[in-house]
């Protein structure tokens, strides 16, 4: 059983498989239709949603490294870093399209 245990190559490596298929299927998505479509927001909610998700994974990551019990496990955090810097600079370069359907988040 899987439960409560990481997948194959940790989390980290699962999120940096998401993100290659989400970078692949917006560029796919741009190349046939305009920015400013639904489809291409619908995907940068994906990339919001991935980066909200890395984040967290981190944070337990780093939680369990410092206080948990040997019975908790481990979170393989490997990958993280590169999928959160991936997702915040999507997010930028897309500002535009996410302001233009009322969805861009304010500048930290």
């Amino acid at each position: 059983s899987y439960l409560g245990k990481e997948p194959r190559g940790g989390c980290g490596a699962l999120a940096l498989r998401a993100k290659e298929q989400l970078e692949r299927c917006l560029a796919a998505t741009l190349q046939r239709l305009p920015r400013c479509h639904v489809e291409v927001l619908s995907f940068l909610r994906d990339v919001a949603d991935l980066g909200h998700e890395a984040e967290v994974l981190q944070g337990l990551a780093a939680d369990l490294a410092s206080n948990g019990e040997p019975d908790e496990g481990d979170v393989f955090d490997d990958g993280l870093a590169e999928v959160l810097a991936w997702c915040s600079a999507t997010s930028r370069r897309f500002r535009d399209v996410l302001e233009v359907f009322g969805e861009a988040q304010a500048e930290p």
